[in-house]
């Protein structure tokens, strides 16, 4: 913690940090670093066994404006409440919650509030109804999708957290076990 203290002054212009796989890092530096980093764009906290919905939640007043990219990825300790806060980060255009297997349709649901959302990753999470995600067809049917990389595709409802996410244009499903041949049909 006091290496942090020491480091933080140095760090006050950063737009991109990656922390991935830093397991050495407490939730107290990650909190107290992120409060300094107040014009961070890009921040790679992927594999971080100290991540859990409090740290995400401190980006809500510190990085609401700035932060652009997120990459929480086998964050495993993350819950739907980290979703919340999430869906404060105003210009969030890529978030990475692959393998956040804790956060399930109810988290998801939150996301709807990133409507500047552009590359969504939610790669072997572990929903109880794949149904919850689509409105993705209306996504895929209205709007400019330039890259999909889906090789298991969600349900396709014309109702879910996704249809709000008018700039989407990549979402990445893979290993998603609910999906089902019927809901590949609706593509």
């Amino acid at each position: 913690y006091t290496a942090t203290t020491k480091v933080e002054p140095h760090l006050s212009n950063l737009t991109q940090l990656s922390l991935s796989g830093c397991n050495g890092l407490s939730q107290d530096a990650l909190t107290t670093l992120v409060e300094k980093m107040k014009k961070l764009r890009l921040l790679n906290l992927a594999s971080l066994a100290n991540v859990t919905d409090s740290v995400i939640f401190s980006f809500r007043e510190n990085l609401h404006v700035s932060l652009e990219h997120l990459n929480l990825r086998n964050c495993t300790e993350l819950t739907n409440d980290a979703c919340i806060s999430i869906s404060y980060l105003l210009n969030l255009k890529v978030l990475d919650l692959g393998k956040c297997y804790q956060i399930d349709n109810n988290g998801i649901y939150h996301l709807q509030f990133n409507s500047n959302l552009q590359r969504l990753n939610l790669r072997g999470l572990k929903f109880a109804n794949a149904d919850i995600l689509l409105g993705a067809s209306y996504i895929f049917d209205n709007y400019d999708l330039r890259r999909t990389q889906a090789n298991a595709h969600t349900s396709i409802s014309r109702e879910g957290p996704l249809q709000h996410l008018k700039y989407l244009c990549f979402l990445d499903v893979t290993s998603v076990d609910s999906i089902t041949r019927d809901h590949l049909q609706l593509f």
